[in-house]
């Protein structure tokens, strides 16, 4: 298993910050928030794109391959994802400099599939904010019925302009962050 999460760029360091009660939630920097409910979000601090019209998205999915062990050859990808590269979709809009190949969650699964060694290029789910369940289910699915022995689940978004603002209009954003001690938002 392998996380990146603003509390850090591993398992055990997120799940340290969780015992000790840390909170990855702090004031956003990679957009003005001034106009949403909130402006607080938990994002990977220092994750940059590879190249300056990229996205940020395969970097962070480069930081979690590097704490796998190569699966099985046989095992099945399932990636899920709620807007994918959108932070290139976002640049593209405000006429920023963007690679808009980027964009396509097609390309970017058999560049992971290859970065893990695997043979099948996988499937992606993009259920919004079920996606992730929906994936490992998939996963489970397969095993249970005999057509993977093994298979290897990624679930990757960003603290993106887009999915932000989707929450503040639905309003299920605080306004301020909520501490993992507590479990609640200060009001």
């Amino acid at each position: 298993m392998a996380v990146v999460t603003g509390l850090g760029p591993d398992l055990a360091t997120t799940w340290q910050g969780l015992l000790e009660g840390r909170t990855a939630i702090r004031p956003v920097t990679r957009f003005a928030p001034d106009r949403y409910a909130t402006r607080y979000a938990a994002c990977i601090e220092g994750l940059e794109p590879e190249q300056p019209d990229g996205s940020r998205l395969w970097p962070l999915l480069e930081q979690a391959a590097v704490q796998l062990a190569l699966p099985p050859k046989g095992a099945r990808l399932f990636t899920a994802t709620t807007k994918g590269s959108i932070d290139v979709l976002e640049r593209l809009r405000r006429g920023l400099p963007a690679d808009p190949t980027c964009l396509a969650i097609p390309d970017l699964l058999p560049r992971l599939a290859r970065r893990l060694g695997l043979a099948d290029h996988g499937v992606n789910i993009n259920a919004a904010c079920a996606s992730s369940t929906i994936a490992l289910a998939r996963g489970a699915a397969a095993i249970a019925a005999g057509r993977a022995e093994a298979v290897v689940v990624c679930c990757m978004d960003l603290v993106s302009e887009f999915v932000f603002s989707g929450f503040s209009a639905l309003r299920a954003s605080p306004r301020h962050p909520a501490s993992p001690s507590t479990g609640t938002a200060p009001v």
